[in-house]
């Protein structure tokens, strides 16, 4: 009886094969969309990998950059510390050079005074000639050890100089270093800006993709469940003492 009523109300056969196949159509046009989403999740994730990787890499260019600029900044101070102390070192030269100069300067006035005396003058003014002629003397050999003083003092001088301008070309060669490490370092740190962005727009994309994935995953196992329900149907249908069988992927009665 129950056969009976079963076939009574039982939708044709045409139409349930009208159905299977219909949801088979739409089964594959969901598989096909999984298998192009799951290619495209994985691109994307490829894409996401690759960009974090670029941006550890500038990360750590940054840090060495960062550490140059450091040391840079570091060696310009030193160098212009030096230059500080040469600078007083040349004035102090220079003043101690011209200071020479000016006792020289007296000296040979003093020589030249001298010489202009007549050696009765020089007799009167010293307790003798001898005495007079040992300070002549003494004021020669003291204008000859300033003089050898003022010649150390100028070669002294030229030294420091020398060193100066050393220094200072050193020290502009460190400073044009330090600008073209800052250039490099803020060029690292736009490109690690705009990295980070593309990294976040495609992780959010590869979170669109999951859901999309799961979305169709979830209809795919929907169509497959209905499939199994109208196979059973015709199985009924066609024989209706036959109770539904079992269905790969689809629960069974």
């Amino acid at each position: 009886m129950l056969s009976v009523v079963g076939v009574a109300f039982a939708a044709p056969v045409p139409d349930l094969q009208a159905q299977i196949e219909a949801r088979n159509k739409e089964l594959e046009v969901v598989t096909k969309e999984i298998e192009k989403t799951q290619a495209t999740l994985q691109e994307t994730a490829a894409v996401g990998k690759t960009l974090k990787q670029q941006i550890g890499t500038i990360d750590k260019n940054l840090k060495t950059v960062t550490l140059g600029i450091k040391q840079s900044e570091i060696l310009v101070d030193k160098l212009g510390l030096e230059l500080s102390e040469l600078a007083d070192d040349i004035s102090e030269k220079e003043k101690s050079l011209q200071q020479k100069k000016a006792a020289v300067e007296r000296i040979i006035q003093d020589l030249q005074a001298k010489d202009n005396e007549n050696a009765l003058m020089t007799f009167l003014m010293t307790r003798s000639l001898t005495e007079g002629l040992l300070e002549v003397q003494s004021l020669a050999d003291l204008n000859a050890e300033l003089l050898t003083q003022v010649e150390v003092l100028r070669e002294t001088r030229e030294v420091l100089m020398d060193r100066k301008a050393q220094v200072t070309v050193k020290k502009g060669s460190v400073e044009n270093e330090k600008k073209t490490l800052q250039v490099k370092k803020n060029v690292a740190e736009e490109e690690k800006q705009e990295r980070a962005r593309i990294l976040a727009t495609t992780q959010n994309q590869e979170k669109l993709y999951q859901q999309q994935l799961a979305e169709l995953e979830k209809k795919q196992d929907q169509i497959s469940e209905e499939i199994g329900k109208i196979e059973s149907q015709l199985r009924l249908s066609v024989d209706p003492s036959a109770l539904p069988g079992k269905r790969a992927g689809v629960l069974g009665y």
